[in-house]
């Protein structure tokens, strides 16, 4: 599996990325990388309000059904920006991983997280779908071809791995599992076996507090169309990037209140509600992610987020 996470070595790749930095150029021409970020003290927010935030952002990995996470270090591979803006999205995202608490990929780590400058996403995400399904994350076959369809200007695929009780980690795609014979059936008269083409083997807790199954980011795909971005702020963009790259989350068209930085192209959210950067909410979404039990079900992995981002917040942090 480790040549799944090569996605920048794909034959094709390098006609999608010299198109995307020059549509890009032409967008930016002059434009110089913005030296740093601002980024506005929160108002207190009712506790509904951040109980929908959470809901909202929030999303269940198959198949476990709890929420993922890098465990391995961040390593951002940048394709299609010349090479000064590509460093500054490659930086932000570490930035922003080591500012909530995730792990950071050490200089000359292996890529996983591949973000894609491109005005093609979808001959790009044909491509993948074509030659690493897995990259689309869990689905069946037939569902690829709706999976891999790209509908927003920024738009992220998620490719998670789980981990059992035993630490034993396994890439989560029906398109690689190798199926479990399953022998000495209880109840057979003599020995019987049956194979379960689409099963696999894990160790797990069979008790009331929990299987202690953990779901953790394993590649992540994140495209901009580079003919959508005219006129966005470069580091309002990398903010965006950075936030979809650090957690698998929903991608609503409507717009998340409090604000996020996921609102910055979302199709339904007036200009007022688009920040220029990755919110407080943003971060303290992040760092209660980072920090809660990762074992937890969704729900309690919701509820325990929701109380350390109040905490958080409450404390102007």
């Amino acid at each position: 599996m480790a040549g799944l996470c090569r996605l920048m070595l794909l034959a094709g790749f390098a006609a999608f990325a010299l198109q995307g930095r020059e549509v890009f150029a032409q967008a930016t021409a002059g434009a110089k990388p913005p030296e740093n970020v601002t980024v506005t003290a929160p108002k207190p927010v009712p506790e509904k309000q951040l109980h929908d935030f959470v809901a909202s952002y929030a999303t269940a990995s198959e198949p476990v059904g709890n929420m993922a996470r890098w465990r391995d270090g961040v390593c951002p591979a940048i394709a299609g920006l010349p090479p000064d803006y590509g460093k500054l999205i490659e930086a932000r995202v570490k930035q922003l991983a080591a500012e909530v608490g995730a792990p950071v990929g050490r200089e000359g780590c292996r890529f996983n997280i591949d973000i894609v400058f491109t005005p093609i996403p979808q001959a790009l995400l044909d491509e993948v779908r074509q030659k690493h399904e897995v990259l689309l994350g869990f689905h069946d076959t037939a569902e690829a071809a709706r999976i891999a369809t790209v509908s927003r200007p920024v738009q992220a695929w998620y490719t998670t791995e789980t981990e059992d009780m035993d630490g034993y980690r396994q890439v989560d795609a029906k398109q690689v599992n190798r199926g479990v014979t399953i022998n000495n059936i209880p109840g057979c008269k003599a020995f019987c076996s049956v194979f379960l083409p689409s099963a696999r083997e894990e160790r797990i807790d069979a008790s009331r507090f929990g299987d202690r199954l953990r779901s953790e980011l394993f590649h992540v795909i994140v495209t901009v169309d580079t003919s959508k971005i005219i006129g966005v702020q470069l580091g309002a963009l990398a903010d965006q990037i950075a936030v979809m790259a650090l957690a698998k989350a929903a991608a609503p068209d409507d717009c998340l209140e409090p604000p996020s930085i996921t609102n910055l192209m979302a199709a339904n959210c007036p200009q007022d509600k688009r920040p220029d950067a990755a919110t407080p909410y943003d971060l303290a979404w992040l760092s209660a992610l980072y920090h809660v039990d990762s074992s937890l079900s969704l729900a309690e992995q919701r509820s325990a987020i929701q109380q350390q981002m109040r905490k958080t917040l409450d404390a102007g942090g």
